[in-house]
């Protein structure tokens, strides 16, 4: 159940983070130039990220890579509102495409390993309750945009959520050393 509610805020936190990263590129008026760039590097953060993540996910498991990420993509959701502009993106894109992948395999293995006797059941609960996440983070990011005139709040409330998904993993990690 910890493992499936954490991976509900990253559902919550990353469609957030997603959504609002061009929108944020687009209202700081940086340009396609850096529209581009936020998403290159996003895509290839994400593609060397399961490498890179690799070895400390055999080194420490899942769950632990699992909580270290679901921190970074906070970081990364709220450095795409704190730093300049014209960093911003990239540095939140970077932190979004270095961290989803590894979140997702890393939550579902979770997912899994508390369910052993029934892995294809938990894979659904998992993926459902995800998108339960990606369907809350819309509506309470775009509330919270509507009522505060910009994306401070929202991405505050994305990464709250992020860190607390990671918070609620520290008693699985703790249960298994």
């Amino acid at each position: 159940v910890i493992a499936a509610i954490a991976y509900c805020c990253f559902g919550f936190g990353y469609i957030v983070s997603a959504t609002f990263l061009v929108a944020i590129a687009r209202a700081a008026g940086s340009g396609a130039s850096v529209e581009f760039a936020c998403w290159f590097a996003t895509g290839i953060a994400c593609f060397a990220s399961l490498f890179v993540w690799q070895p400390l996910v055999k080194r420490r498991g899942a769950d632990v890579v699992l909580a270290i990420c679901m921190v970074l993509l906070a970081a990364g959701t709220l450095s795409s509102v704190l730093l300049p502009p014209q960093y911003a993106v990239i540095v939140g894109g970077v932190l979004l495409g270095g961290t989803f992948m590894v979140i997702t395999s890393c939550g579902l293995a979770t997912g899994r390993a508390f369910a052993p006797e029934s892995p294809r059941r938990a894979m659904g609960v998992m993926t459902a309750i995800f998108g339960i996440g990606q369907i809350a983070g819309p509506m309470v990011g775009g509330w919270a945009a509507n009522i505060s005139g910009s994306y401070l709040m929202p991405s505050m409330i994305a990464a709250g959520v992020l860190v607390f998904g990671a918070l609620l993993l520290i008693p699985v990690i703790a249960g298994r050393d």
